[in-house]
């Protein structure tokens, strides 16, 4: 027999003695102790693996706590600009909007009021008289100022092209 192989012991009542020597017992004994010993140092080592695996998988758990954190915070803010972004783009535009029809209307007003200008000047023209004793050469001199005078009032005046000028772009 070797020595790795397990002694058979004689059964109760074979040999009239008992069960085991004396001897082989107490090696026995050393040989679970040993067995023991060495079992409680691989748990040993065993509790300092999973302990330390434990705590690795605690601080991963960790940071993808704080990470899950921070891109929920950016997520917040990445909707909170685009919500702020359109808000801002509609209010710019409802300004702008208004902003152009006020200077629509003022060119219009505007071109009102240059249409009584020339309404204006052409009536005191109308209305002014020729001097005592004007000769012919005076009067086609004076009609030449006259006309002069009323086309320049005419170009000074003349309305503009409002829908031209503040066309939206």
């Amino acid at each position: 027999m070797s020595e790795s192989e397990p002694r058979p012991w004689p059964q109760l009542g074979e040999t009239g003695e008992s069960l085991a020597p004396a001897g082989d017992a107490v090696s026995a004994a050393e040989g679970l102790t040993g067995a023991l010993g060495q079992m409680r140092d691989e748990f040993q080592s065993m509790r300092g693996e999973l302990t330390a695996t434990r705590q690795a998988s605690e601080e991963r758990d960790a940071n993808l706590r704080k990470g899950a954190r921070r891109t929920r915070k950016m997520i917040i803010g990445l909707v909170l600009s685009l919500i702020l972004d359109v808000t801002l783009t509609v209010v710019v535009s409802v300004i702008v909007a208004q902003q152009h029809s006020a200077q629509v209307a003022a060119c219009r007003i505007g071109n009102q009021a240059r249409t009584q200008q020339i309404q204006l000047w052409t009536h005191l023209v109308a209305i002014s008289k020729a001097p005592p004793g004007e000769t012919a050469a005076q009067r086609r001199a004076r009609e030449e100022t006259i006309t002069g005078f009323l086309d320049y009032v005419k170009r000074s005046f003349a309305p503009r092209n409002c829908s031209r000028i503040y066309r939206l772009p």
